[in-house]
């Protein structure tokens, strides 16, 4: 009889922990290498309520960068191969050139998603950051190298200014880029974001302008990237009359610390 009661007892016990991993499996599915993947099918796969931060599974890859996109009511936001200073900036919602972290910080890099209902982006991100690596960021005003965003020649064709009625947005046509109703600093954002360096608009054009850029796949992965250079950057500007010019100022900075997890 006792025998046979520890069998029992073996199978409830046994019952109990299949009936946990099966509970695990549902509320917390395995995080799979799909949903890094930069095909919308698979980045759309993952589901809704996830926050991942984790050193990257692809640090041999090529394919690196930030990725978003808005399907069925829900926002994804996936970064693949990326810096401590790229993540950060995601999570403050800042540009990652205008992030300082402490001197001696490993240069691992990471992967990071998370999901959730269209709206405002939750503080889940910051929190894992801090959890899984310890650090934490703050707004502070600092001195530094800028490059500062200027009209090198008035009236350029390439820059045109934009009806008043008309919407901002962009399209594809042709293998162009075209930019509608957009303002300098939109501009200067993206140029930052490009050079990785921060751009004040000193331009002093005050209305909405249309432009456009060619846009092939290779560039497009050079500005995921992050990969595009400084001649290429100034090529593109030129055609809108524009230029970049060397100067320092007190601007907004993201001051990293590693606190205690």
């Amino acid at each position: 009889m006792k025998a046979a009661k520890w069998i029992i007892v073996g199978v409830i016990v046994i019952a109990i922990i299949m009936a946990g991993v099966a509970a695990k499996r549902h509320w917390f599915p395995a995080v799979k290498d799909a949903w890094f993947h930069f095909d919308l099918k698979d980045f759309r796969s993952a589901p809704v309520g996830l926050t991942i931060v984790r050193p990257t599974h692809f640090p041999l890859s090529l394919s690196r960068g930030v990725n978003g996109d808005v399907a069925n009511g829900v926002r994804r936001v996936m970064g693949r191969n990326i810096t401590l200073q790229q993540l950060m900036a995601i999570a403050y919602e800042c540009s990652a050139s205008r992030v300082i972290v402490p001197a001696g910080t490993p240069t691992n890099r990471f992967d990071f998603l998370i999901t959730f209902p269209t709206g405002k982006a939750p503080d889940t991100l910051k929190q894992e950051i801090q959890k899984q690596l310890g650090y934490v960021g703050e707004m502070k005003t600092q001195e530094t190298e800028v490059l500062d965003l200027k009209v090198v020649t008035a009236n350029s064709p390439g820059l045109v200014v934009s009806d008043a009625a008309e919407k901002p947005g962009v399209r594809f046509v042709n293998g162009f880029l075209n930019f509608k109703h957009m303002t300098m600093g939109v501009i200067a954002q993206e140029v930052e974001g490009m050079l990785n360096q921060p751009v004040v608009d000193k331009s002093g054009l005050t209305q909405s302008y249309d432009y456009s850029i060619a846009w092939t796949g290779r560039m497009q992965r050079m500005v995921r990237e992050q990969n595009v250079t400084r001649e290429r950057i100034d090529q593109i500007l030129s055609g809108w009359g524009l230029g970049l010019e060397e100067d320092t100022e007190t601007v907004n900075m993201l001051v990293v610390e590693k606190k205690g997890r």
